[in-house]
């Protein structure tokens, strides 16, 4: 750091960001001249899933040339109705909808797959969770953001959802402190005044951030806020001495990284200017400054913080403080080209499941009694409002958007839009036009605030309509309006709360959620349905099975019911004793069975698990793992198998045939019918795995390095291996290779590389391609001899076989010369998918073999 100038210094406390999918010149001008080290995304700069991983590389190479350092990419990624990935990624529901499923493992999940899904994309700062309580129903702003209305609801499900978030590599900034939930005043449009005492917020406000804190807390958002009885400036937080200082590094001892709300907020802009606002942050004790979207902005800001220092006004070590806080977090959340994940996670089967179970568990009944709705039902019509943008911080509207098309499809009924705020003349109009419809679908979106919605639900059930009053926004609409047969609160206006509420409404789904709010509290013992296709109460309750792949990373989960029909799937922390610790492992379990309950209903619905885990060769890992899946509660039908047994199974769909799978490492396994197996490579990265994916990385690196030393005569694969590492010579990539931090799937992921090669023609790619064909043939042949399945099926597996096409059919060639009768086929399912289909024949009485 001490290299650095002070417009260098400067540059990295500034994020900003631009207007549009690319990068605007605007943007570089900034990062070029005046060195800003940090950027930060919104829905307007993400049009699809390729094109927002391909922004990400491109604004950390640009950032990294010009600075020197790496960068955070921020992101506001809270759910619900603040998200900014696009529509082909998985966005959750958001933290109000989250803590009516009752399931704070929900939260966890939510965190988790939305870092993934981050990292994945290049996205290494996620401004969530929101840790306001929302004890003001007049909100403007936090509302449905919040987790609920009382401290303990929001720590009970903030603090997980900040946890999954890290877990999965990703700085998360609770926000937004010292709380912003009691007030009527978006700060965004003005600057809200909360006259309580520090003992008052002591009491409420402040303790959801104080667990955070003691529970690791990386980073803390300040709010725009004027808080008179803490702070005797007419400065908001942001802005405080007393506050950032004095409370937040003073009294709560907290060491992590403060950030600013943005400064173009009108609460900052309009009452301060944005340059001073920025300078009165960092003297407050502040260390990353918002500035989201103006250059004219920054660069003021910028001009005015480095004159400030010059003269004195701001002491250069108060200056190098923030630096040095800011370049450890970026250091420590760094991604580097070859480390920042597959995009093929984001917007997967697996988390989109995930993302819409925590979605229908969410919607509430808070009143009357649920009808199901018959398709095309005469009696029936949809009325409501098009979606708006409700405050600044949510999402620009999509047209594509609305309740009552989306209903009116999905139930094959006529449907109505309403303006946001009807006036008499129109609810009128909708009255005349609905008088032949005895049931009414009424969807509310935030008419607390738009008292037209409420005027034309009370004139539907004063003509004695039937409504069904569904709440897109906040659910205090309900309360406001009496008569209703039915009221539901989804929160959101988002695609996903719109399928779940169909759902609801044509019987496919029972509204599971309560409402936990002070003065709207649900029953726990469920709300009243009738016809029993709905609640299903006169039914027996299905048993359920669920299959554990244990990788090396992570435990991929899938869950199916004893008819063979997926209930959903996740995924958890690592289960492989081999490479973690008792303790960690055993958390991951606990975490596995809270997840798996969440999709059984209940831990006791599940009859039988079967995990497929590495090292069970060794009987120790059977019995230990044994142990701490018992010790955490697990009392019903367990197996635990080798994971190459649970891959074979997913892949043919059967525990007979054999499996050939290349991808980090390599292995063959095949099982006769008579329940003879065999086994082939799995020896490990020093002594075996030839063909595999770490295999061709180590020959590519090698390859490279006598490249350039003259040893064999190529000039494209040592800059074709560099570039792809991201590094600058063959020293660095020397350094990259011995450095503790590079691992075997680092490696590994240079498998894909030799494709490209190959295509080109390139004589050593296509002799490394070779080789690894000879390498796997050669790891089939025992199995399929000992077993006599030279004409039986053999599933392809594993990263190198799926993407390197050479290889692929190099190897199908060999296999065919020698088995004809032999079947080469693609895995159809994955080791989570195969370990459920064990655990399933195990409980119709078929045996795991």
């Amino acid at each position: 750091m001490n290299k650095l100038t002070l417009r260098e210094k400067i540059g990295q406390l500034i994020v900003t960001g631009f207007p549009k999918a690319e990068v605007s010149a605007e943007f570089e001008r900034l990062v070029a001249e005046y060195k800003i080290g940090n950027a930060i995304l919104f829905s307007y700069n993400a049009e699809n899933v390729p094109q927002l991983k391909r922004l990400c590389g491109e604004l950390r190479a640009l950032i990294e040339r010009h600075t020197g350092m790496p960068a955070f990419i921020a992101i506001d990624q809270e759910g619900g109705r603040v998200t900014r990935l696009p529509a082909d990624a998985t966005n959750v529901p958001g933290a109000m909808a989250v803590a009516s499923t009752g399931r704070p493992e929900h939260a966890y999940a939510a965190g988790r797959l939305t870092a993934r899904e981050l990292r994945a994309l290049g996205i290494n700062f996620n401004l969530a969770p929101v840790l306001d309580i929302n004890n003001n129903k007049r909100n403007p702003v936090i509302n449905v953001r919040s987790y609920g209305d009382t401290a303990e609801a929001v720590e009970t499900y903030g603090l997980p959802m900040m946890k999954g978030l890290r877990d999965e590599g990703v700085l998360s900034a609770i926000k937004h402190f010292p709380g912003h939930g009691d007030t009527n005043v978006d700060s965004h449009l003005g600057l809200p005044v909360i006259g309580k005492t520090a003992e008052q917020l002591e009491e409420l406000e402040l303790r959801p951030f104080e667990r955070a804190i003691n529970a690791g807390a990386e980073s803390v958002m300040t709010a725009h806020i004027l808080f008179p009885q803490l702070e005797p400036e007419r400065v908001p937080a942001t802005m405080s001495r007393a506050i950032v200082t004095g409370l937040l590094k003073g009294k709560l001892g907290y060491g992590g990284l403060i950030v600013s709300d943005c400064l173009e907020m009108d609460a900052v802009k309009t009452h301060y200017g944005t340059a001073e606002g920025a300078l009165g942050a960092l003297k407050a004790g502040v260390h990353l400054l918002f500035i989201s979207h103006t250059p004219q902005l920054v660069r003021e800001a910028a001009e005015r913080i480095e004159r400030a220092v010059l003269e004195g006004e701001l002491s250069e070590e108060a200056l190098d403080e923030a630096v040095e806080k800011v370049l450890y977090y970026k250091e420590k959340y760094r991604i580097l080209p070859s480390l920042g994940g597959d995009a093929g996670i984001v917007g997967c089967a697996a988390h989109r499941r995930t993302a819409e179970a925590i979605s229908e568990e969410s919607i509430c009944l808070t009143s009357g009694r649920l009808e199901p709705i018959a398709r095309g039902a005469a009696d029936t019509m949809i009325v409501g409002c098009y979606p708006f943008r409700t405050d600044r911080a949510s999402n620009a509207v999509s047209g594509a958007l609305s309740f009552p098309r989306a209903m009116a499809e999905a139930l094959g009924v006529p449907y109505r839009m309403t303006d946001m705020n009807p006036d008499d003349a129109e609810i009128e109009d909708v009255l005349a036009e609905t008088a032949r419809y005895s049931r009414i679908v009424l969807g509310l979106y935030n008419g607390q605030d738009h008292p037209g919605q409420l005027k034309l639900a009370r004139a539907l059930v004063a003509a004695g309509r039937r409504v069904t009053a569904a709440a897109l926004g906040k659910p205090y609409d309900l309360e406001l309006i009496e008569g209703v047969a039915c009221g539901l609160a989804a929160f959101e206006y988002t695609p996903l709360s719109l399928r779940s509420l169909a759902k609801m409404l044509c019987g496919e789904a029972v509204p599971t959620g309560r409402l936990r709010l002070r003065g709207m509290e649900t029953s726990p013992n469920g709300p009243e349905f009738v016809n029993n296709k709905v609640s299903g109460k006169a039914n027996a309750p299905l048993r359920y099975v669920a299959g554990w792949d244990g990788g090396g990373t992570k435990t991929a989960v899938v869950v199916v019911d004893e008819t063979g029909k997926e209930a959903g799937s996740f995924a958890s922390g690592s289960i492989n004793l081999n490479g973690r610790d008792e303790a960690g492992v055993r958390e991951s379990i606990r975490e596995l069975l809270a997840s798996t309950s969440a999709l059984c209903g209940g831990l006791e619905a599940c009859e039988y698990i079967c995990v497929g885990a590495a090292g069970v060769s060794n009987p120790s890992v059977v019995s230990r793992l044994t142990a701490m899946i018992r010790e955490c509660g697990y009392e019903g039908g367990l197996a635990i198998t080798g994971d190459h047994e649970t891959a074979m199974a997913g892949a043919l769909e059967s525990t007979e045939g054999m499996i050939l799978i290349a991808g980090t490492g390599s292995i063959c396994y095949g099982r006769n019918a008579q329940g003879d197996s065999h086994r082939t490579g799995g020896g490990g990265h020093l002594v075996d795995d030839e063909g595999s994916g770490y295999s061709i990385g180590r020959e590519l690196i090698a390859a490279a390095l006598r490249a350039s030393d003259g040893r064999i005569a190529n000039r494209t694969i040592a800059p074709a291996v560099l570039a792809r590492l991201g590094l600058g010579s063959v020293r660095e990539l020397i350094g990259y290779v011995y450095d503790p931090r590079t691992n075997k799937k680092d490696i590994a992921a240079l498998a894909t590389l030799l494709s490209e090669l190959c295509d080109a023609g390139d004589g050593t790619a296509l002799a490394i391609a070779e080789r690894s064909a000879r390498a796997l043939f050669e790891l089939v042949v025992p199995v399929a001899e000992r077993l006599s399945l030279q004409d039986g099926r053999l599933a392809l597996a594993g990263g190198v076989l799926l993407r390197n096409g050479i290889i692929r059919d190099s190897l199908t060639a060999m296999l065919l010369r020698k088995y004809p009768d032999l079947q080469c086929v693609p895995a159809k399912r994955d080791a989570a998918r195969g370990a459920a289909l064990m655990a399933l024949r195990q409980l119709q009485g078929q045996g795991c073999r």
